[in-house]
């Protein structure tokens, strides 16, 4: 169980850096937000890990669930905006509503009710951990959905801009 998770911490570690080279070369604020989603999918990564190693606590699930589940999708949303847009006036806002959204995400955990005999399983719910309908279960549902749609919307908004050019059709029959 702690194997699939440590081979995707490892892979995110690698795209953290090649994203923090990149950002550092071009200054591109899309790399920066991308390598910080990356940074967050690897150490929930490792709290799996921690977690099926040596049986789950308490933080190992809150960072598991604020990094994996709830952040580390707006944060990419994030990217996705700033790429499309590229406005530094946009990029500022975006950061600006990240901080909010990550102090929401931590103190609506931190806060929540918690079942510990939850964290018996392998991988424990956090339906089951936090209670179904509880603020901390609804996280996802109220984040990273959202976010999910503005980057399937970005992806397939940038699809239709490329669809008409023939040096960038190889990139327009990838996203289709």
């Amino acid at each position: 169980m702690w194997v699939f998770p440590l081979a995707a911490g490892a892979v995110a570690l690698l795209f953290t850096a090649q994203l923090g080279r990149q950002f550092a070369s071009r200054h591109r604020p899309a790399q920066l937000f991308w390598a910080v989603a990356m940074l967050m999918y690897a150490l929930a990564s490792l709290a799996v890990v921690l977690g099926a190693i040596g049986g789950w606590t308490r933080l190992e699930f809150e960072v598991f669930w604020v990094l994996g589940a709830v952040l580390n999708v707006p944060f990419l949303a994030a990217g996705e905006i700033d790429l499309l847009v590229h406005r530094p006036s946009v990029t500022a806002a975006l950061w600006l509503l990240l901080v909010f959204v990550c102090a929401y995400a931590v103190a609506t955990t931190r806060t929540a009710l918690f079942d510990p005999s939850a964290l018996a399983q392998d991988l424990p719910s956090g339906k089951e951990v936090f209670g179904a309908g509880s603020a901390a279960h609804r996280l996802p549902q109220l984040i990273s959905i959202p976010s999910y749609l503005i980057l399937v919307g970005g992806a397939i908004w940038s699809a239709w801009r490329m669809r008409g050019r023939p040096e960038l059709r190889d990139r327009f029959m990838g996203t289709r």
